[in-house]
């Protein structure tokens, strides 16, 4: 069974890394307004509910001082309720003197009677904190002040209200740590992609180098250098001259790839269909020497034309070429070449297909990352930069139309045409 796949880039894949950083720091404010208004939420209706046990305890202080209760009620009220508050509070007198004091900070349950002279130093700078934000309620009976009850918050307001600068604080150290190992990923995958160029040149500088080495050896061997000639059924001189200017005239031509890549280069208007015959015609003859039995097949239709850089395209056909001769066997592959325009007519379609080991839905799904590769030798930069020619310089897709294992793989590429960028 065949597979099939389209993987299109996402619209503005260059813009990625600046959508992740602003939806990173957008992420980090949103999650932080909402941690400090639920947090909020939470301490308001805490404090709220303290205001009403403070009203509550201090009403039932009130009936426990009345003539009218009982002993055994005011001891219930005593031991039971008011005796279990879970927040700060300090009885003090009309002079505001300290005289009972509970759940205080660092500052152990007690009396005035039994505690000694820095206890009672402690509690009044609580007491003075506390009468200064107005927390507190007068507790009187028959018309007399007995006390000034005075009251805090509970321990775990304070907890809560830290909670939210805890969070957002883990969060950035855990963004920071991220974002120190992605830059040094970067970096790492920087330095690969250095050595891959470096790879990737002597790649593609060897194939026409090993042609004029063996055509120098040629030149070497004739004895009638100069005549057209040949001897012996050997190649005339001027044969051999023409076909080692044209692997001199590839070198010039690989140079200038590489210079391209980084910076803009210029478009043209061409035919796509000269571009993809004299590829086709490249790549033919070398197959007697290369390919063995494979065949490329490649029939020129109408002209169809599309502005790109000419020999960036043509690294890009080249590129996908060579794979498909790698993957294809020895004495019977066939590399289709094709091209045709898409149901909306505004761009050119061409397809790239052969019947070699093709590919399995995980590694069509890798095929384009940096240095991913199948191959014993290489080092998986070839698609990754077509995949940029294509993408970034001529606004155009490359993507693995289909393949299955033992069944061969088509890439398609999809370029505007020229009248459609206009």
């Amino acid at each position: 069974m065949r597979l099939y796949f389209h993987r299109k880039l996402p619209a503005g894949y260059a813009a990625v890394p600046l959508f992740y950083k602003l939806f990173l720091l957008f992420g980090v404010i949103f999650i932080a307004v909402v941690f400090i208004y639920f947090t909020q939420d939470v301490v308001n209706q805490l404090k709220e509910k303290t205001r009403k046990d403070v009203k509550l305890y201090v009403g039932l202080y009130q009936v426990a001082l009345s003539d009218q209760t009982s002993g055994i009620a005011t001891n219930l009220i005593f031991e039971e309720v008011i005796s279990s508050v879970n927040f700060p509070i300090i009885f003090a007198d009309s002079s505001l003197e300290p005289q009972y004091w509970k759940e205080l900070y660092d500052i152990e349950d007690g009396m005035a009677s039994d505690a000694d002279s820095a206890t009672m130093a402690d509690v009044r700078k609580v007491l003075a904190k506390l009468a200064a934000q107005g927390r507190s309620v007068d507790i009187i009976s028959n018309d007399h002040l007995f006390y000034k009850m005075f009251y805090g918050d509970p321990k775990l307001v304070a907890q809560l209200q830290l909670m939210p600068f805890v969070e957002i604080g883990l969060i950035a150290i855990f963004i920071g740590v991220g974002f120190i190992g992605f830059r040094n990923i970067k970096r790492s995958e920087q330095r690969n992609i250095w050595v891959g160029m470096a790879k990737e040149t002597a790649h593609q500088l060897g194939t026409p180098l090993s042609g004029l080495m063996g055509w120098l050896q040629l030149l070497r061997g004739k004895d009638d250098l100069m005549s057209d000639k040949p001897s012996n059924g050997s190649l005339p001189a001027s044969d051999i001259l023409d076909r080692m200017e044209v692997d001199i005239t590839r070198l010039e031509r690989i140079a200038t790839r590489f210079s391209l890549i980084g910076s803009t280069p210029s478009l043209q208007s061409v035919d796509i269909e000269e571009i993809l015959s004299n590829t086709a015609e490249y790549f033919g003859q070398r197959l007697p020497h290369s390919g063995g039995g494979v065949q490329i097949r490649f029939e020129r239709g109408e002209s169809k034309i599309v502005s790109v850089n000419k020999e960036l395209i043509s690294w890009v056909f080249e590129n996908i070429i060579k794979n498909a001769l790698e993957a294809c066997d020895s004495r019977d592959g066939i590399i289709e070449i094709h091209s045709g325009l898409s149901r909306d007519g505004n761009k050119v379609c061409v397809t790239i297909a052969d019947n070699g080991r093709g590919m399995s839905h995980a590694v069509v799904k890798r095929v384009f990352q940096p240095g991913y590769t199948t191959k014993k030798r290489g080092w998986g930069l070839g698609l990754t930069l077509a995949r940029r020619i294509v993408s970034n310089y001529h606004k155009g897709e490359i993507f693995v139309k289909e393949s299955a294992p033992g069944s061969g793989t088509t890439f398609q590429i999809e370029l505007p045409l020229s009248s459609a960028k206009s």
